[in-house]
């Protein structure tokens, strides 16, 4: 920022003025407005807002940005979350026959819904890996886009794997229930 006399530069106006000043914003607002119209009464008064207005608009733009970004990691989540539940409860499906023959056998039903819940834990551990790899490749890259904290965070990237953990393990758990409800008689007579 530069400050010129209005002298020096007489083509020019005075485009802002910044006054510091105790109290509420009203009364600053008034005494301001009388004050400019005794010394120029041709100058009109725009606009008169207090500095944590003027840097909340200055940072709007950013915190779109990441309302945005925040809005569409959640999004991200739903989808895999809802992919996974897919895949889940179409693989139980599928094993229909098989999960009905366990428990024909003698396998408890909470022993099918934790075999159901470590094949989803094993899906959900292979993409855990595979995203945290990604992101250490690319985590130089997406750095500038970063503000307050780096790519390679451990904090950010645990609290990342655990979340995803957690919704990978509740999309699981209706197919793992689904699955241990199965009427052994009923799967096997489907054939």
């Amino acid at each position: 920022m530069a400050y010129y006399a209005l002298a020096q530069h007489p083509d020019e106006f005075a485009r802002n003025l910044y006054v510091r000043a105790d109290g509420s914003i009203e009364t600053v607002h008034a005494g301001l407005r009388d004050a400019i119209r005794r010394a120029a009464p041709g100058l009109a008064v725009r606009e008169v807002i207090s500095l944590g207005e003027l840097s909340e608009r200055s940072v709007a733009s950013e915190r779109l940005v990441s309302n945005l970004t925040a809005l569409f990691g959640l999004l991200g989540v739903a989808v895999a979350c809802l992919g996974l539940y897919g895949t889940i409860a179409y693989s139980v499906a599928r094993r229909t026959n098989e999960i009905g023959v366990r428990l024909a056998l003698g396998a408890s039903p909470s022993g099918v819904r934790s075999m159901v819940l470590k094949e989803t834990l094993s899906l959900v551990g292979y993409g855990v890996v595979a995203g945290v790899l990604l992101m250490l490749l690319v985590s130089r890259a997406l750095s500038s886009a970063l503000f307050g904290l780096s790519g390679r965070d451990p904090m950010t990237l645990a609290l990342a794997s655990v979340v995803v953990v957690f919704v990978g393990m509740l999309a699981g758990a209706v197919p793992a229930w689904r699955a241990s409800k199965v009427n052994p008689t009923a799967a096997l007579r489907a054939d």
